[in-house]
């Protein structure tokens, strides 16, 4: 059914169908909630009316949802409204690859920048497990700047419409739908299916290199590799017949001609097996070379003049008839032909995180563009150009945190900011330090300590560091040390974040928040004279903005940079800005996720425009050791809450969020299987696990009321009820005793979580609940068992704070209280039980010894970095880690305190070198 222009699916309005296919229609819609433009495919009636498909293609989409990358099309979410099931999209402008092949052959080197794009896209979504199925020039989208978007990642299989379809069958070709079998809709799809898929065999990602071949062919050549008047002979070329390799155009390399013939072999254990080594072999990595070219280095000569003042006056006497007194022509140096810019993802090693800490600068590139360095979890990384995937460690973390780094000018020395010491927050102030250290390492120099909070930086021509004061505005600092001095006042209350000193050294850019607080939204790019005082603005909404040595300001506005020719004397900005590149992760708190060199190279962390918060959204979860450093687990990133891991350390159980509600899922530790979804329908939430690792314990609505229930961990056989909450009420599961017999459990009494609370137990094998420790007037929670059974640890506001205190159990009247009066929440017991855990401030965490020989008595706190790494829980928050029985902790990765991203995979560090040539050309 059509939708009219005007019509509502949620908070998205209609404007007008821009496609229509197989596998739905396909309207642009503006989301009235954010003023965005979106895409909306309305899902066929077979599947929006069939509750198991549905349910089927929900569990898909959330897959392809995790999908984040540059080159894909990403997926919002599901919008339901009456009957219609909708599937909400990135729009993409621009042609698709088809219309572009509908003018000809496409020009070879062209046709390869858009190949790589493409296998880059594939790679990506094949690193998850996620196979195409339908990849084709229909489904692919030229940007007017040479970007490419793969479209409709997956959804052969999310919208399979057989009539038998089930999980496993959803390995079957497109072919077999009902929509795909009227002439005309599948003409497209046959040409690029793979042998074993139009046998209606079980495909993997061979089928996707074997259309990306198709793909390619067409591109070169402007024909279909395989076509002919209808389905079934299409198919009979595509299972009997080559393609004719011989109408490749001259212009492309042997290379590209071999990895053709190895795309489309239709035998898939002799095809080329992996996209990976397709797009190494497109860009020649296994042929023989001669040795790459060096790197300039700073030894080169200064920085090229901006290519804006790359006009050379001359005086041409073309005769006395023909020159009038006083004029001069004024012609134009011939440019030189146009640089090769060449693109490369850096993979940081595991457990490392490119890092966005509140208001730094992320890394930063040599002016020599030969190496860049980036702020990682556990400190500052080198990592140069020519010399692999070696990254030298320069600064570890010793108790701060590093932020802020940047290259001196001649390129041998790193200025950075030491956050000093766990937990310390900007409203602290006076916790942090300038330090330099040689690139090539050795012992850090302190500049300047007792600094308030670093909102960004950069290194002047003549010597000075200029930073950005949380309190005071924009500070000046000699690179040899001493007392920083004040350059530019803040005024009114604003925060100046990300200053640089312009050429010359008599204006001052940075952007700025009039009323103080960090809302994108409220951003502006301005410039000040130092002289004067005279401030212009630039960019309103802009953020993150740097001169760069081609002529151009730079800058971010929701995660695409934008450049403009500015004139750093007349401070004058040339109308029209460009967007240059898109996908630069830009947050809330974070000044700048990219840098440029003097000659042109670009860096930068890929990912969404999102704020942090701190807490909620999209994260990783990880193992964190008692030093702090974190090694993410091998799953996606996402709306992860409450990880508890089993007993045996084999599986860790977590509160997602999905388009319907809360449930709960589970992951095997270090496997490379993707996680399962346990609970469905919403309204599941808060696990933990049963003694012996086989059952998962859970907060459930799903019969009306709040109270617990249990099931099975593989997801065989019926949930089972353990508790029922009264009305008002709701059960939240804590822990379960080591020997099986029993669980700890909250009892909340009201809506919200700070009412009253009260510790309950339940025997298991009775099923008899009862209260273990009561106050009506105030909330005791987050009970833990020890692991010998002897004791119950939980949390309480009796003292006004949040406190922890140790009970016997069975009780006895004892009561010991934690001697040490901070925030302390989150009890948790060591594996042994010879210690509790607990987080005594938000990104703070300790342990304290305890003895149980003779009575209880806690000994002296230790503070461990663990929280460094963790997203900082509140106490009115869930626990956002747990223990695992080897002593480490898993929890969600991310508190902005140590600088993790809060949900964005920061591993990927994307270089452009001779950038300059393309931004010259935009």
């Amino acid at each position: 059914m059509a939708l009219t222009p005007g019509t509502r699916i949620g908070s998205y309005e209609i404007a007008a169908q821009i496609g229509v296919g197989g596998m739905g229609e396909v309207y642009r819609a503006t989301d009235t909630n954010l003023g965005r433009a979106v895409a909306i495919k309305v899902l066929p009636d077979a599947v929006a009316q069939d509750a198991e498909r549905l349910a089927r293609f929900d569990r898909e989409a959330r897959t392809l949802a995790a999908l984040n990358h540059p080159n894909i099309a990403t997926i919002h979410g599901l919008e339901r409204s009456g009957s219609t099931t909708a599937l909400v999209m990135e729009l993409v402008e621009g042609p698709t690859l088809a219309d572009r092949i509908a003018d000809g052959p496409i020009p070879v080197d062209e046709a390869l920048a858009i190949a790589r794009q493409i296998t880059e896209a594939l790679e990506a979504a094949h690193e998850q497990g996620i196979v195409h199925r339908d990849l084709k020039p229909a489904n692919i989208k030229v940007r007017p700047d040479g970007a490419v978007k793969v479209l409709d990642f997956g959804l052969a299989k999310a919208l399979d419409l057989s009539p038998d379809a089930t999980p496993g069958s959803s390995m079957s070709p497109t072919i077999t739908t009902p929509a795909m079998t009227q002439a005309g809709l599948i003409l497209g799809t046959a040409a690029y299916m793979s042998p074993e898929q139009a046998r209606g065999k079980p495909v993997d990602r061979r089928a996707d290199i074997w259309a990306f071949g198709c793909v390619l062919y067409e591109m070169l050549t402007g024909t279909r590799a395989f076509e002919d008047e209808d389905v079934s002979m299409t198919l009979s070329k595509v299972l009997q017949r080559e393609p004719d390799f011989t109408v490749l155009p001259d212009a492309v390399p042997p290379r590209v001609a071999r990895v053709l013939e190895l795309c489309l072999r239709k035998d898939p254990r002799v095809r080329a097996g992996d996209i990976h080594d397709v797009r190494l072999a497109l860009d020649g990595a296994f042929e023989t070379q001669a040795p790459a070219a060096q790197p300039q280095s700073a030894a080169t000569g200064p920085p090229p003049a901006p290519m804006w003042r790359r006009a050379v006056p001359a005086l041409a006497l073309l005769g006395l008839g023909a020159v009038i007194a006083g004029a001069a022509v004024w012609t134009v140096v011939t440019p030189q032909a146009p640089v090769a810019v060449t693109r490369f993802t850096d993979e940081l090693p595991v457990g490392f995180n490119a890092a966005v800490s509140a208001f730094v600068t992320m890394l930063d590139v040599s002016p020599d563009g030969s190496q860049y360095v980036y702020a990682a979890s556990d400190g500052l990384y080198r990592r140069e150009m020519n010399a692999g995937l070696v990254d030298q460690p320069l600064i570890r973390l010793n108790g701060g945190v590093q932020t802020n780094p940047m290259f001196s000018p001649d390129g041998r020395t790193i200025a950075y900011f030491e956050i000093g010491g766990a937990g310390f927050t900007p409203s602290a102030g006076g916790a942090g330090a300038w330090k330099k250290v040689a690139v090539t390492g050795g012992a850090p120099v302190t500049l300047a300590s007792g600094a308030s909070f670093a909102l960004g930086a950069s290194w002047t021509d003549d010597a000075f560091l200029v930073y950005a004061d949380q309190v005071a505005g924009i500070m000046r600092l000699s690179s040899n040390g001493g007392t920083p001095e004040v350059l530019v006042e803040a005024r009114d209350g604003e925060l100046l974040v990300s200053p640089q000193v312009l050429p010359g050294g008599g204006s001052v850019l940075f952007s700025r928040f009039p009323n103080g607080n960090s809302v994108l939204a409220e951003a502006e790019i301005v410039v000040q004279r130092l002289e004067t005082g005279e401030r212009r603005t630039l960019v309103p909404g802009g953020f993150a903005a740097r001169y760069v040595s081609s002529g151009h300001l730079v800058y971010l506005i929701g995660g695409v940079l934008y450049a403009q020719p500015f004139d750093p004397d007349t401070l004058e900005l040339a109308p029209g800005p460009v967007p240059v590149v898109e996908g630069i992760q830009q947050s809330l708190a974070a000044t700048r996720s990219y840098s440029v060199s003097d000659h042109g190279t670009l860096v930068y962390v890929p990912g969404p425009a999102e704020a942090i918060s701190g807490g909620g959204g999209a994260a990783p979860l990880g193992v964190v050791d008692r030093g702090g450093r974190s090694v993410p687990l091998e799953m996606p990133p996402g709306p992860y809450d409450h990880p508890r891991v089993s007993p045996d350390g084999r599986w860790v159980a977590y509160t997602q969020t999905f388009l319907d509600g809360e449930d709960v899922s589970v992951y095997e530790i270090g496997s490379a299987n993707a996680p399962r979804q346990l609970t469905f329908g919403g309204g599941n939430r808060d696990p933990i696990w049963s003694a012996d690792s086989t059952r998962v314990i859970f907060q459930s609505e799903r019969e009306g009321d709040r109270g617990l229930f249990w099931q099975r961990a593989n997801g065989v056989g019926a949930v089972e009820r353990l508790t029922t909450a009264d009305e008002g009420t709701a059960h939240e599961p804590d822990s379960a005793s080591r020997d099986g017999k029993w669980l700890s459990f909250t009892v909340t009494h009201g809506p919200g979580d700070t009412d009253e609370a009260a510790v309950w137990t339940l025997a298991l094998d009775t099923r008899e609940a009862a209260p273990f420790v009561a106050d009506p007037t105030h909330r005791l929670s987050r009970s833990v068992i020890s692991p010998d059974g002897r004791w119950i640890a939980y949390q309480s506001n009796e003292t006004g704070g949040n406190e922890i205190f140790v009970q016997p159990f069975p009780a006895t009247g004892a009561k010991y209280l934690l001697p040490y009066p901070l925030d302390n929440h989150f009890p948790m017991w060591s594996p042994d039980g010879r210690q509790l855990f607990y987080v005594p401030g938000p990104g703070q965490f300790a342990a304290v010894s305890v003895a149980t020989e003779s009575g209880f008595a806690f000994g002296n706190p230790t503070p461990l970095p663990v929280g460094n790494a963790l997203r900082g829980g509140s106490p009115n928050q869930l626990r956002p880690l747990d223990v695992m029985p080897d002593g480490t902790f898993l929890g969600i990765l991310g508190n902005p305190a140590a600088g993790t991203a809060g949900g964005t995979d920061n591993r990927h560090v994307n270089v452009v070198q001779n950038w300059f040539s393309e931004l010259e050309r935009l």
